[in-house]
């Protein structure tokens, strides 16, 4: 696996990934915190692995820690280096394609729990109903998967895939991006963006 990937996973699940309670508690404030530290952080570091994922450039890399890096480059860490932008949404396609690949192999499973929950992620992000089913169906089985004492923590992501779809079947997209990528919202959209919780 290209070094660079590597390091893409050691930032994203720090040292021991294979611990899913100790990961999830030492590597939150990076992953569901706003932060312009690590915003700035990310963009230095992996900015030109970005764009290189974006041309193309890194189609051999396709080992299931590799894949799974190149989803955590374009799903997730989009998101900081392009906060509150547009281009924080662009690679979400990328993203989606490259979960399907992992997905359909099968071999995600090979991955510490902890880190196929950013293999489903794209499915999360996605504004397509079918995907956010598809997600649901991963999420629930992870759930099933985890050890006794973890299940709780699974269960809280469980509860996150069910909001999200909640979401898209309601307005059939994310209102909270409409402002974010120029579009219109509608009055019923607008109430519910007053509501707490309502954004991710």
């Amino acid at each position: 696996m290209d070094g660079r990937l590597q390091q893409v996973l050691n930032f994203w699940f720090g040292d021991n990934w294979h611990d899913a309670a100790v990961t999830a508690k030492t590597q939150g404030k990076i992953w569901w915190q706003k932060s312009t530290q690590t915003d700035s952080e990310i963009r230095h570091r992996f900015a030109e692995l970005l764009d290189e994922e974006m041309q193309d450039r890194l189609q051999d890399q396709r080992a299931p820690e590799a894949l799974l890096a190149r989803i955590i480059l374009t799903d997730q860490m989009t998101r900081n280096m392009f906060r509150g932008q547009p281009q924080s949404f662009a690679c979400d396609e990328r993203a989606r394609w490259l979960s399907g690949q992992l997905l359909e192999r099968d071999d995600y499973v090979q991955l510490p729990l902890i880190a196929q929950v950013f293999v489903f992620m794209p499915l999360e992000h996605s504004e397509r109903l079918a995907d956010q089913q598809m997600c649901l169906q991963y999420f629930q089985a992870l759930v099933e998967r985890a050890d006794p004492a973890q299940k709780g923590l699974f269960r809280d992501y469980l509860n996150y895939a069910q909001k999200h779809l909640e979401i898209i079947e309601r307005f059939g997209r994310f209102p909270h991006r409409n402002a974010i990528v120029g579009r219109d919202s509608t009055r019923e959209e607008q109430d519910f963006l007053r509501q707490p919780g309502s954004s991710f």
